[in-house]
């Protein structure tokens, strides 16, 4: 009885754990990291993109829903984005991109 118990309770917080995050797997990550740099928006209407400029080199934002709400919030400011890099290439276009970042988590460092 307790053991039928116990597996319940693993089953259920198995579910939930797995239901509350993202599977970054299925999505192409190929890997989390913390960035910090300066959110630039590059481009001309129709074709802007959104930039984190970092020490290090450029990423681009992919996710379209959280780069627009970063562009109006924190254009020209420092933040720290939590992301998942989906694709590291170079392009031509962007200097020194280091691949295109799918955002997590953010926050702002501008004070």
């Amino acid at each position: 009885m307790i053991s039928r118990k116990i597996f319940w309770l693993f089953l259920l917080l198995t579910c939930i754990m797995f239901c509350s995050k993202k599977n970054l797997k299925a999505e192409g990550c190929q890997e989390v990291l913390t960035v910090q740099g300066i959110l630039i928006v590059t481009g001309n209407e129709p074709f802007t993109e959104t930039i984190l400029k970092t020490l290090d080199g450029n990423y681009r934002l992919t996710d379209d829903v959280s780069a627009g709400e970063l562009r109006t919030r924190f254009q020209n400011q420092k933040i720290e984005i939590e992301g998942c890099v989906v694709t590291s290439r170079a392009d031509g276009l962007i200097p020194r991109l280091l691949g295109d970042l799918k955002v997590i988590t953010y926050k702002s460092l501008s004070e």
